[in-house]
């Protein structure tokens, strides 16, 4: 992906072009093709080119830039030099209000929600396929789930909520092997997911706010009356759930369509913690929202965690990763390291191992394994 990126811009300058549009150009990105990216881009400027960069990563774009305005609800909100900012200035300009660190408390992890075993998925291409894959979740932990887009994240997603099943390998749940493979089947083991795509698999539009909150919990009690559906109850649940998550929208009956993304984040977070679930899959948690979005994703994922709930976190952002997660795994090619306690990971060698790289660590019982691409 970084080579391809740097053709796109040789093809822009040898259209003699003097000002290169950069948006968000390291979403997909390791820590390496990023840095180098960054290299090329200060050359290009020395020389004279003018070079915008859109990003929310805040780190990227104190490291890379000479100067830096804030857009907030489509306007500017304030411009400065880069040696004037800082990340708390930066964030407290983009939300309109101070923006509270995330911060991973110590504690002890629990007992397996989770385990995968010697898992094979082949459906013809490394996005969709696992190849020999021991993954276990516990409770009280936020199992981070690191690697370049396409790597094989879609399947393992597909996996862990039912919604595909192996070909050879295991499914463990509290112990249980599984043979039954739906997502009804692990919503009941209860297992639930953010998922990657918040706009097509996350909510449906032309539904309401309160329709969506109950759209995975029809069946629930609490919301039948004579065995018709109680619409009262789902709208006083609704209600509740847009006070406590502070999803901005004009009220339960509105279409989810009007939200922005921030907001929808919040229904679906709404959605599936108040259930008390014992295993979150968040797929892209983060992904495309500002700061304080992200601080309140990270806030609640890390309450239901000190809650007991255990949580695997699959993200392409490292510093996501590295802020709440308990340990950490590399996913390449379809292949899955052994899980790393996030303390004891250094940045440089998780970027190189997400390139496939860089030979993965001693798993804990003492095995090896060989880069992450490669069989061990």
């Amino acid at each position: 992906v970084g080579e391809k990126q740097r053709v796109e811009i040789l093809k822009a300058l040898y259209r003699d072009a003097r000002l290169l549009v950069l948006d968000e150009p390291t979403a997909v990105l390791t820590p390496q093709e990023a840095d180098s990216l960054f290299a090329i881009l200060r050359k290009l400027a020395a020389t004279g080119l003018a070079v915008i960069i859109i990003a929310h990563k805040l780190a990227e774009v104190l490291a890379v830039s000479h100067r830096i305005a804030v857009l907030r609800g489509g306007a500017k909100v304030g411009e400065m030099k880069t040696s004037d900012a800082n990340h708390k200035s930066i964030a407290e300009l983009m939300v309109g209000r101070e923006v509270p660190a995330s911060r991973r408390t110590p504690r002890e992890a629990g007992k397996p929600v989770i385990t995968l075993a010697d898992v094979i998925i082949d459906r013809g291409d490394s996005r969709r396929s696992l190849h020999g894959v021991n993954v276990t979740a516990r409770e009280g932990e936020i199992l981070g789930i690191a690697g370049v887009s396409g790597n094989g994240q879609a399947a393992l997603a597909q996996l862990i909520a039912g919604l595909d099943k192996p070909d050879s390998g295991t499914v463990e749940i509290f112990g249980e092997t599984i043979t039954k493979f739906d997502a009804h089947t692990f919503a009941q083991n209860g297992i639930a997911r953010i998922p990657e795509d918040r706009h097509h698999d996350g909510m449906v539009g032309s539904m309401t706010v309160a329709e969506n909150i109950a759209i995975e919990d029809v069946r629930s009690p609490e919301y039948q009356k004579l065995g018709f559906l109680d619409f009262d109850a789902i709208r006083t649940r609704a209600e509740h759930a847009i006070a406590d998550y502070d999803v901005r929208c004009p009220g339960p009956d509105a279409p989810a369509r009007l939200l922005s993304g921030g907001n929808i984040q919040k229904l679906i977070l709404a959605r599936v913690l108040e259930k008390s679930p014992k295993l979150i899959l968040a797929n892209q948690p983060s992904r495309g929202l500002d700061v304080g979005a992200q601080s309140e994703v990270h806030r609640r994922l890390l309450e239901a965690r000190q809650g007991g709930a255990a949580v695997i976190l699959i993200s392409e952002d490292l510093d996501e990763l590295l802020t709440i997660s308990d340990q950490i795994a590399v996913i390449h090619a379809g292949h899955i390291t052994p899980a790393m306690p996030t303390d004891s990971i250094d940045r440089s060698e998780l970027g190189l191992m997400m390139a496939g790289q860089k030979a993965a660590p001693h798993a804990p019982d003492g095995t090896t394994t060989t880069k992450p691409g490669e069989t061990a």
